[in-house]
C-alpha cells in the first residue's frame, strides 16, 4: 500500500473515531435531557440533602421522601445513594457520593416503591418503605374566628390541613407556629423585624431558600397556598416523623438541632447574633434563651387560635 492510500485510510479512520464520538455524545445528551433523568438527579440531591440534615441533628427521626418513587430503584451502596429505573444502562444510573461521619452507615434497597422513607436510628440511616400517614384532626373555616379567616387566602386552610397531615404534624401546631411567625398577619411576603432576610410563612432564610430551590424574593411573590409546598420541603428536610409537640414544631423552624431536647435546654446566649436577632424571645431577660421560653411565645398564638375558635 503506498503512502497517499494509507493516509486516506488515517482520515476515513479519524472521521469514523469523530462520528462515533458524536454519536455517543448525543445519545447521552438525550438521555441526560430526559425528565425521567431529572426527577432522578433532583431525587438524588434531595435525598444527599435530607441525609446532610440527619448527620447534623441529634435524636431518631423518619422523613417521607416528597417523590412517587414507583419507577425507581433505590440502592444504598457504601457511601453511595443510586438512582435507576430497572433496565437503565449504567450511563443513565444517578449517583451521588455522601461523606459521612465516622461510624455511620447507609443501609437499603427498594425496588419501585411509592412511598419512600428515610429512617435514623443511631448512627445508621435506613431506606425504607413508609408506613401510613399520620392523620390528625383538622382545622375547619367554620371553626375559626372571623378575625383569623379574613387573614386566609382561598385554598389556604385546606393546604395547611394537607401538608400538616402529610407531614405527620398536628393542623393546629403548624398553623400556630405560622401564626407566630408572621405576627399573625399569615402573609408569604412577611420580613423578620430585626433585619436577618427571613421571610415568608416559617420565616425562611435566604440560604435555606436557595437549598429548597428558590430564593426569599421568589417566595414574596407567592401566594399562601403555593408557599405552603416549600413549608412541607422544608420539614420534611428537618424530619417531620419525630415532631409530636408544639415545642418541637417550632424547634424544626427555629433550631432544628433541638428537636426532641428536654425544655431547659439552652438554645442561644448573649452576646451571639443569634441571641440578637430573637432576644425577643428571653422572657426573663438573663441573656439566653431556652426552648421553653422560646415555645411560650407560639403556645400563647397557639391558645390564641384556640379561643377565638371557641368564641
Amino acid at each position: 500500500m503506498n503512502k497517499k492510500a494509507a493516509s486516506i485510510l488515517m482520515i476515513i479512520f479519524e472521521i469514523l473515531i469523530v462520528v462515533l464520538v458524536i454519536s455517543m455524545t448525543i445519545s447521552i445528551a438525550q438521555a441526560m435531557g430526559s425528565s425521567t433523568t431529572i426527577t432522578k438527579i433532583n431525587l438524588a440531591n434531595d435525598m444527599k440533602m435530607m441525609i446532610d440534615t440527619f448527620v447534623g441533628v441529634s435524636g431518631d427521626a423518619v422523613i417521607e421522601i416528597p417523590y412517587n418513587t414507583s419507577k425507581f430503584v433505590l440502592l444504598f451502596k457504601e457511601s453511595s445513594i443510586l438512582i435507576f429505573e430497572k433496565n437503565d444502562l449504567e450511563v443513565k444510573r444517578i449517583e451521588r457520593k455522601m461523606i459521612l461521619p465516622e461510624n455511620y452507615k447507609l443501609i437499603g434497597f427498594l425496588e419501585e416503591k411509592e412511598k419512600v422513607c428515610l429512617e435514623k436510628k443511631s448512627k445508621v440511616i435506613v431506606l425504607k418503605e413508609c408506613k401510613e400517614t399520620y392523620s390528625a384532626p383538622g382545622i375547619s373555616t367554620s371553626t375559626v374566628s372571623t378575625s383569623i379567616q379574613a387573614k386566609f387566602e382561598q385554598g389556604f386552610i385546606e393546604k395547611e390541613n394537607k401538608v400538616a397531615n402529610e407531614l405527620g404534624i398536628d393542623p393546629n401546631y403548624l398553623l400556630a407556629v405560622i401564626y407566630f411567625e408572621t405576627g399573625g398577619t399569615f402573609s408569604p411576603s412577611q420580613k423578620n423585624a430585626a433585619g436577618s432576610g427571613a421571610t415568608g410563612l416559617i420565616q425562611f432564610m435566604p440560604n435555606t431558600a436557595i437549598a429548597l430551590g428558590t430564593t426569599t424574593e421568589e417566595l414574596a411573590k407567592m401566594s399562601q397556598v403555593e408557599q405552603m409546598d416549600y413549608v412541607k420541603k422544608y420539614f420534611q428536610t428537618v424530619g417531620a416523623g419525630r415532631l409530636s409537640s408544639l415545642s418541637d414544631v417550632y424547634m424544626a423552624v427555629l433550631y432544628p438541632k433541638a428537636i426532641g431536647e428536654s425544655e431547659d435546654y439552652v438554645l442561644f446566649k448573649s452576646p451571639t447574633t443569634a441571641y440578637k436577632q430573637n432576644k425577643g424571645l428571653d422572657t426573663d431577660k438573663d441573656g439566653q434563651i431556652t426552648k421553653q421560653e422560646a415555645s411560650s411565645k407560639v403556645l400563647a398564638s397557639y391558645n390564641k387560635i384556640i379561643e377565638e375558635k371557641i368564641s
